[in-house]
Parts: structure tokens; sequence; C-alpha cells
């Protein structure tokens, strides 16, 4: 049974999921060659370039010419020498945009790294999820709640403390809230095409390259949610819960509101979508949350995250927020869905 405290999580991507560490792949780290993305050992390279070709390496270096030093790099590497961390396998067609990109460093060929640990192990951050939970939550609680009753800055007059002036750390009910970071590996990673398409006609803005997780019908790695008292006794929270609720209750309230709230969303933006390209592209996101929705027991519930999360229809509404024009797609289906599966 679920309870307060430490609350265990599989995670499993329904979708492809990019979370960005705001860094861009070149051939000094990264390589994509014969059919496999290549984490390059930096180090062990260098040494290697050096030991094995010391002059074309330092004459290279020294005409400071950009695309002469990434191409060279990229020439140079040579799988079976082994000099990698890790790889994984990607598509033809981004073998040649990374190659196009190499000849060409300030074209839009540029392919955006998943954030990674000092380690170089992909992971799902735990202030990503929680942001996301946080967000959720907030606008599912402006809708709940009459704006005409509040000030006009919602989240302030919601999680600022009786007296307090503003909302500061110590009045913020989500600082008791936390969530473990969720390390995943290589063996879930790809790079894909991410497009922003128009949800009222077909066309899209121009593509972007980003590494993903890709995704699964297994988890592909675990966290752990802390959930306290301080948390669900917050005057902000309380009005999620009729009065006198059990914990366990509130807790697994606080998970359904999670799943209702995106389920009610995306009914509100597959009303808008008249593109019929994309006129079918949460059909499985809503069926995840029917299940959940069906079995207010369970305690698992599905986040919006990373690249694709951050549009006005999934934060908090004000009069004048505009409902979003594109969302962003893989293969004309969304990304960034993540589901949380409760296990003991």
């Amino acid at each position: 049974m679920i309870r307060e405290g430490n609350i265990k999580y599989k995670v499993t991507p329904l979708s492809y999921v990019h979370i960005g560490n705001g860094s861009t792949y070149d051939p000094f780290s990264f390589v994509i060659k014969n059919g496999y993305a290549y984490n390059i050992n930096q180090i062990a390279y260098i040494e290697y370039l050096k030991k094995t070709a010391s002059a074309e390496f330092n004459k290279v270096l020294e005409s400071e010419d950009y695309k002469s030093i990434l191409r060279y790099l990229y020439d140079c590497f040579d799988p079976d020498n082994h000099l990698y961390l890790s790889r994984y396998p990607v598509n033809p067609d981004i073998e040649s945009i990374f190659l196009e990109h190499i000849k060409n460093p300030d074209n839009q060929n540029q392919i955006w790294a998943f954030t990674k640990n000092a380690l170089g192990v992909p992971y799902i951050p735990g202030s990503s999820v929680k942001g996301a939970i946080r967000s959720a939550i907030i606008a599912a609680l402006q809708s709940k709640i009459q704006l005409k009753n509040l000030k006009s800055d919602f989240e302030f007059e919601l999680l600022a403390g009786e007296n307090d002036k503003k909302v500061t750390v110590s009045s913020d009910p989500f600082k008791y809230l936390k969530i473990c970071d969720a390390p995943s590996s290589d063996d879930y990673l790809d790079i894909e095409c991410i497009e922003q398409t128009y949800i009222d006609e077909n066309k899209s803005s121009v593509p972007i390259y980003q590494e993903t997780i890709k995704p699964s019908e297994l988890p592909i790695t675990k966290t752990t949610l802390t959930l306290s008292d301080n948390f669900l006794e917050h005057k902000g929270i309380q009005y999620l819960f009729p009065p006198q609720m059990k914990i366990i209750d509130k807790i697994l309230a606080i998970f359904q509101t999670i799943n209702r709230f995106y389920y009610n969303k995306i009914e509100e933006l597959n009303k808008k979508i008249t593109n019929p390209e994309i006129k079918d592209a949460y059909k499985l996101i809503i069926l995840e949350l029917k299940k959940l929705l069906s079995n207010n027991r369970s305690g698992n519930f599905i986040l919006h995250i990373g690249k694709g999360a951050g549009t006005n229809l999934l934060q908090i509404q004000t009069p004048s927020s505009e409902f979003p024009k594109t969302i962003s797609l893989v293969d004309k289906k969304p990304i960034g869905w993540l589901k949380f599966e409760f296990y003991k």
C-alpha cells in the first residue's frame, strides 16, 4: 500500500522524451559513424592522436580552422580502437545530418544533447519531475478555485504563508516534495527529428535534432518520491481535498489530480486540432490516462516533461494566455510523456 514518506516508482517512457542540458554535440566528445553514436573518451582520444599522428594533429590545431578541426577529429575516429565510453545505434539519416553539421557548423543541423551526469550516464532529473508535478498541481488548482476570490497573482495567493508578503522557500509547500534523479542507460537513447507542428494546418517549423529516450513498453529506470505531511497539510494544497480526508487518500488524490488535469487538457487540445495529419496524435496518452483514472487507488500517474512540455497548454493560465498554435512531435506523435508506476 502507498503511504506518506518515501514512495518508490518505476518509470516508463510512453513517448520520445528529450530533457536537454543546453549543449550540442561535436566530434570533440561525440561521433556518429557507421550507424552508431559514440560518446568519446576525450582524454584517451587526444592522447591517441598525440601518440599516433602528433605532427599532423598539431598542424590541424594550429590552423585554428574550426571546420577543419571538426572534420579531422571525425575522420580519425575509428570505433575499432575502442576510444569511446558508450555507443548506441542511430538512423542513417541522422548520420548524414551530423556530417552536414561538421561541414558547416553554422547551419541548423545541430544535435542537442540529453542531460547526463558526470559519468556520462543519461538521467531524468528529479528537479524536472518535481517541476512538472508543480505545474500540473498549480494549474489544476487554478481551474478548481474561482479566480474572483483570489488576488491577481494566483501562485502567490496559493503558496504564500498566512502572513507572508511573497512566496518564500519557507512558505512554499513544494519544498516538502522531493524526487530523486533517475539514472537510465545509453541502451534507451536515440536521436530523433522533432518538429513544431501547427495544430490547425498541415505545416511544420524548422526541424530540431535531439537526443532522446525512446518509448518503451517496460520501465527503464526507478526513482523515489518523498512526500511529507507538511506538503499535504499546506493551506494551498488543502483546496484539493474535502475536510477530514485520510492521509493515504490525500496522497492518492494528488496523483489523480495530475492525471485528471492532463486528461482534461488533452481533450481540450484535441478539440482545437484541425490538422488531419495529427488528429490522433494523443490517442495512446489518452488511453493510458483513462486506465489510471479508472483505478483511483493505484498511486500511478503520468507527467509531461522536458521538450514539448513548456507550452501554455499545461501551465498556469491567465486571461492573456493564448492556446498553443504548435505542438512538438516525432513521427506525428507527441513527446515528453512518462508514466510513474508505484512498486513496493
